[in-house]
């Protein structure tokens, strides 16, 4: 499940955006390229990882009630 997930990352379109925005740019547009890059990624994972708490909390609880 994990190689999912990253690989959906690796196509999402915000990183594709990113990579292509940062060959026009000069030193200082790419480094904040990707310091915005990053903020965007963060904002990913931290869903996912919620999504998947939520996701975990059920489950333990059908196991429990069974």
């Amino acid at each position: 499940m994990e190689d999912n997930i990253w690989n959906f990352v690796l196509q999402s379109g915000e990183i594709v955006f990113f990579r292509r925005l940062r060959r026009f740019a000069s030193l200082e547009q790419s480094i904040t390229v990707l310091l915005t890059g990053s903020v965007c990624l963060q904002s990913i994972w931290g869903q996912i990882l919620i999504d998947e708490e939520k996701h975990i909390e059920f489950q333990a609880e059908t196991l429990i009630n069974k």
